[in-house]
């Protein structure tokens, strides 16, 4: 039942025609605005860690053709060694180079499979490229 309550203070008058079915409106509103919220802030979380992985695989691959160019006959085994060393962000038993040589340039592409901490569009693992051009 709906009644109208009258507040008296500082010489006016202050009415009330609220009813107890109001009662938990804040709450559900809440409740509906915070999931659109989270996924929002989680899903920029997660693309700043997309971001950020990239990047660390794009200096893993010029760390590998700086090595490259500076050591020409190194062993690929002992190429992903230095450069495992190296990374410290992404796990290196993950990582995996390819060196492609041509006549004056080497291209080195790092990839990475990256699981979403948040899977809020895919929960398969999505591989993240890295590379670096150098030239003799």
């Amino acid at each position: 039942m709906r009644g109208i309550l009258i507040f008296r203070g500082n010489g006016r008058t202050y009415r009330s025609h609220g009813g107890w079915g109001e009662r938990g409106t804040s709450t559900v509103e809440f409740a509906l605005v915070s999931v659109i919220l989270f996924t929002l802030l989680f899903a920029i979380i997660e693309v700043g860690r997309v971001m950020y992985m990239e990047q660390a695989l794009s200096a893993a691959a010029q760390e590998a053709a700086r090595i490259l160019i500076a050591e020409p006959h190194i062993s690929h085994d002992e190429l992903e060694r230095r450069v495992e060393h190296r990374i410290t962000v992404l796990d290196p038993t993950a990582l995996t180079l390819q060196v492609y040589w041509g006549s004056h340039v080497v291209l080195v592409v790092a990839q990475y499979p990256y699981t979403p901490v948040v899977p809020i569009l895919t929960s398969t693992p999505i591989t993240l490229h890295g590379q670096a051009r150098l030239h003799k």
